[in-house]
């Protein structure tokens, strides 16, 4: 498997690319967002074709429902959290929709040179952060 120029272009240490979006369950999110193998040993991922990516490592990818009353907390819960987490519960609360229940985190990454709170699909980008291991 090769990474696109795109992926290339946008890692970015100590970034983490933040997208929220509305999922009936947790199944549904991760079935969103997992890995499809092909016979012809292609992979997709309906997460990557909405927001245009032909491939990414998800060693550093996490999702999770956001469903509690301390949205903080539940950010703080995702890897680095706690370093980024008031900045991300600041954005949330800022323009959630009505049904955005699940959040995917891309670590390393940087897409926010994209629209903030543009749509893709089932999600929209919330933006980039900075985060401390």
């Amino acid at each position: 498997m090769q990474a696109t120029g795109c992926v290339i272009e946008m890692k970015k240490a100590l970034k983490v690319s933040v997208w929220i979006g509305a999922f009936s369950d947790l199944d549904d999110l991760i079935e969103y967002v997992d890995i499809r193998y092909a016979d012809d040993g292609n992979v997709s991922n309906d997460f990557w074709r909405d927001i245009g990516l032909d491939w990414f490592d998800d060693d550093f990818r996490e999702a999770a429902l956001i469903e509690g009353d301390d949205l903080r907390e539940e950010i703080s819960e995702f890897s680095y959290g706690p370093s980024f987490a008031d900045d991300v519960a600041r954005d949330v609360e800022a323009g959630r929709k009505d049904g955005e229940n699940g959040m995917i985190m891309l670590f390393d990454f940087d897409y926010s040179a994209r629209e903030h709170g543009a749509g893709s699909g089932r999600v929209r980008f919330l933006g980039g952060y900075d985060y401390r291991r």
